[in-house]
Formats: C-alpha cells, structure tokens, sequence
C-alpha cells in the first residue's frame, strides 16, 4: 500500500506502508468473529431450578455443609424462586429433626429458611464439640 503526503512536504513524499502480516486482523468484521469463536466457549451458563432438585444430603453429611453446597449452587441458579428453593433444600434433607421442623413451619423465605438451618447447624456442632 503507497500512501502520499504531497501538501505537508517540500517535495513530494511517499511512505510505502508494508503489507500485513499473514494471519493479522483485516477488519472489524473478521476481529468479531475471532473474538466469538475465541470466547464463547468460556461462557459458564447458570443452572435451572430443576437442577437443586437433584442435590441432597450425603450419608454422614454434615448440615452445615449440606448448607453451604446448597447455598453454593443455589447462587448460580438462573430462575431463583423461594418456595421453589425451600422445597428443593428440604427434600434433599435426609430424615432429621431439621428436616421435620421445616415440614411444619411452613417456611416462606429463603432468608428464613437460612436462619433455621443455621440454627440447626449451630447446635450440631455444639453436640460434636
């Protein structure tokens, strides 16, 4: 490509630019697509509330720490819901006193429900200790 500056200089001046290098972007079109291609696969795409029906306490569990990878999954769930969450996280309880309480209080809350579990997981600690 020949560029040419004729109104800057004395004398005519020419500024040969040299070609791109094989493989460089030619336009914005071309950089988008590379960038698409490039990126798209690293996008983390959030789960379904379908998807906390599936988590339940282990066998030798601890509460707490059903909480904590509950509320760990719960954070990436696309169509968060209260009720929807209560229900999940209790039936994924195996049977225990915790799981009885939330039957008949009728939580309303995800907030509430967190404080009741943390209640829960409180006093298991203190009987472990």
């Amino acid at each position: 490509m020949v560029q040419s500056f004729p109104n800057y200089f004395r004398r005519p001046y020419i500024h040969v630019v040299p070609p791109t290098p094989k493989g460089c972007v030619d336009s914005f079109q071309q950089f988008n697509e590379m960038f698409i291609r490039h990126f798209a696969g690293n996008v983390q795409h959030k789960k379904l509330l379908m998807y906390l029906s599936s988590l339940s306490q282990d066998t030798g569990e601890t509460i707490k720490s059903y909480i904590n990878r509950f509320i760990k999954e719960a954070m990436g769930v696309e169509d968060f819901n209260d009720i929807a969450t209560i229900t999940s996280f209790t039936n994924g309880l195996q049977s225990s006193q915790i799981y009885f309480h939330l039957r008949q209080t009728m939580t309303r809350s995800y907030e509430e429900l967190l404080e009741i579990t943390a209640d829960y997981a409180w006093v298991e600690e203190e009987k472990v200790a």
